[in-house]
């Protein structure tokens, strides 16, 4: 018995220990309880490690697909050194926000679902990673595009020659565009969590068998009271007599 119960001393310790993490708390729902998916802190570790190349990786591609398919307004030098501007790269000037609220919405919803296809059993944290992931993908998109080009506008301005086309730099001119990627990230985690399944086992409680009643022998004396009729002395006199004859 003591080794039992020094090996069931152990097992308790090393489940709560800092070191790993082990299934969930139990969580009691009318008088099931459900358990968790088993995620140990490497696996954590790991599947981070993972999303955060994921992030890298979508946002390196968005920027090349925001490179590709922006407008690229351009001016045209005059004569006497300066830049007119027409109608046409007046509409183009904001085109290249609106490509990139396109593509970090596109890019937004499919991190979100990784995010929560790898992350889910982390419960309502996943929630804050997607922002972030969105975030950080909405930064790696704007500056691999601002690398890609065109840039530093004013330096080949100032070198162009007479007639000559220069592109404006490829950059966001709306403070509100990159929000589009942390709003696409959570739409796919509000869908899953309201209307996926939950993947916590619930486990019934079992039954006890129901043990049988022993009744136990009564001890009590029974009493008899006797009847009262309605009968006369001489009457009662002569039962006696029978009771004590016989």
């Amino acid at each position: 018995m003591e080794q039992t119960a020094e090996m069931a001393g152990n097992a308790s310790a090393a489940a709560g220990s800092p070191g790993s993490l082990g299934r969930d708390d139990a969580i009691e729902v009318h008088g099931a309880t459900t358990v968790g998916p088993r995620l140990t802190r490497r696996h954590l570790a790991s599947q981070l490690a993972l999303f955060g190349l994921a992030v890298l990786l979508v946002g390196i591609l968005a920027a090349i697909v925001w490179k590709l398919t922006a407008p690229t307004p351009t001016v045209t030098v005059s004569g006497d050194g300066t830049a007119t501007i027409t109608n046409r790269t007046i509409t183009e000037y904001f085109g290249a926000d609106a490509d990139f609220m396109i593509i970090g919405m596109f890019g937004g919803l499919g991190l979100g679902a990784l995010c929560w296809h790898w992350l889910k059993a982390l419960g309502w944290p996943v929630a804050l990673i997607a922002v972030a992931a969105g975030m950080l993908g909405a930064l790696v998109c704007w500056r691999m595009g601002a690398i890609l080009g065109p840039h530093n506008f004013f330096e080949r301005l100032a070198y162009a020659s007479t007639g000559e086309q220069v592109a404006i730099d490829l950059t966001l001119r709306t403070p509100t565009a990159w929000l589009f990627w942390p709003v696409g990230t959570l739409i796919p985690i509000l869908l899953y969590s309201a209307l996926g399944h939950d993947d916590r086992e619930i486990r019934q409680p079992t039954a006890e068998p129901e043990e049988p009643e022993v009744t136990q022998p009564s001890r009590h004396r029974s009493v008899r009271f006797p009847i009262w009729r309605n009968d006369t002395r001489e009457d009662r006199k002569t039962r006696r007599k029978a009771r004590n004859s016989s």
